[in-house]
């Protein structure tokens, strides 16, 4: 808890009221502007304004409180299992 601390200190200081795609990738959020553009698509990244087609902004409030809900609710997943082949049964029926 003590590293969230320290991140919601150094945007608070660091960055500007609205961030942009680009800062957060700076901050290790995502791994490019493409990928910030997919998450907003999917439902899946912080809450946006949108100024414009495809200019979008991160309010840094928002950004916090999205920060913090997603570490509360985050859980680790579980290793997905292999699918066994399943044996087709056969047509012909076996004479004993």
């Amino acid at each position: 808890m003590i590293v969230l601390s320290e991140l919601f200190n150094f945007i608070d200081k660091a960055y500007p009221m609205l961030l942009s795609p680009t800062d957060l990738v700076s901050l290790g959020l995502y791994q490019s502007a493409s990928d910030v553009s997919h998450s907003v698509k999917r439902g899946q990244a912080p809450p946006h304004l949108r100024l414009g087609y495809k200019k979008m902004v991160f309010p840094k409030a928002t950004l916090l409180k999205w920060l913090q809900y997603k570490n509360s609710t985050e859980t680790p997943r579980a290793p997905r299992k292999k699918e066994t082949k399943k044996r087709r049964k056969s047509n012909v029926s076996r004479m004993s």
